[in-house]
This record gives C-alpha cells, structure tokens and sequence, in this order.
C-alpha cells in the first residue's frame, strides 16, 4: 500500500499526498517501532515514499482520559508535535462553509467560547462541546428543529446544553433579520437585556 515512485509513474496511486495515521498513540510499542522508520526515513521496509508523499499522524493526548496510548519517545522524537485547540472562528467558517444548522455558529458567536472539554471534570452526563458534538448537533436540528433538551445535553454536555437550549429560546424573541435590514425604524428595540445583547 505504501505510494511508491515506481506505483506513481505506473499510475496507480496520485503524484502527491498523505499517508495519515490516526490514533498513532494507541499503537502498540512494536507498531510504532515500525512508524519510526516510515516517519524519519520515508521508508517502510524495502518500500520508500514517493517524493510527493508525506506522513501525518494524530491522537489524543495523554491527559484527555480518551483511551489514548503513549507515544513512544523514540517516535515523538521523530516528528514535529503540534497542540490543535478548536478555535471558534475558524469553526463558524468551517460551519457556515458546510451547510451547518444556523444555530450552531450563531450560538458560538453569542458565545465565543463554548468549548468546555476538561478531562478531569467528574460530571455524571461525559458530554462536551467540542467541534465534533456541535457538527452533531447541527445534524440533530436538520432533523428536528425543537429537540428535546436532553438530547442537546446528551450532546454538548449539560452546561453548555442547557446555555444552547436557551438560546434557541431566546432566538425566537429577536426581531427579524429582513425587518432591520429593510425597515429599520419599524424594529422595536427588545426591553429585555438578554434579548437586546442577542
């Protein structure tokens, strides 16, 4: 399977590209021993890397509690090491790019940072808003756009759920979007001060 420069010229595989290695931490020590060659040297094997091809590889961490494995320093010691952090402008892009339910970037506008993974947290709902749980959640208001609260804590945890559950609530208040924008004075300023900061 390794993308060879003899399979590209044969026209097997693609000029260019990445091999990703998901999950590299739950390797066992034995298959990232065999990684370390693949990383460093472009080889597998006899097998060497096309020139236009690459390896990425990724994991949880150590202290996500998410049955993440160790990595081996010898392998760490070959590869850069990046932290990813979900990033809520990038996320509202990625969502509105991507035909996402509508309430989803426009909570994570009214609340810039909804993202509340804490792997030491001891809740009884292991829930959390993350990227992954609000592309769900977009998913579950396509399908049902009043979704029984549970269900939203069920995803995004118990916090943030009962946050977003009353901004759906409170969306319903606001006044309409067409209305200000064609006939502003019309518009009644909202008295209440969680509906006037919506």
């Amino acid at each position: 399977w390794v993308p060879t420069k003899e399979k590209v010229e044969r026209g097997e595989c693609p000029e260019r590209g990445l091999i990703f290695l998901d999950e590299i931490a739950d390797g066992t020590a034995t298959t990232q021993s065999a990684l370390q060659q693949l990383l460093l040297d472009r080889r597998l094997g006899s097998a060497r890397l096309a020139p236009g091809w690459g390896t990425v590889a990724a994991s949880n961490g150590a202290g996500d509690k998410a049955a993440a494995g160790r990595l081996s320093t010898a392998l760490v010691n070959r590869c850069i090491t990046v932290t990813v952090e979900p990033d809520t402008d990038v996320f509202c892009r990625y969502a509105m790019a991507n035909d996402f339910a509508y309430e989803v970037p426009a909570f994570c506008r009214w609340r810039p940072s909804p993202w509340d993974f804490n792997p030491a947290a001891k809740n009884l709902n292991p829930a959390f808003c993350s990227p992954r749980s609000m592309h769900i959640l977009s998913d579950l208001l396509k399908e049902d756009p009043n979704p029984d609260p549970e269900m939203i804590n069920g995803i995004i945890g118990d916090g943030v759920g009962s946050e977003f559950f009353g901004f759906l609530k409170l969306k319903d208040e606001l006044p309409s979007i067409q209305q200000i924008l064609s006939d502003p004075e019309s518009v009644k300023v909202p008295k209440s001060t969680d509906v006037a900061i919506a």
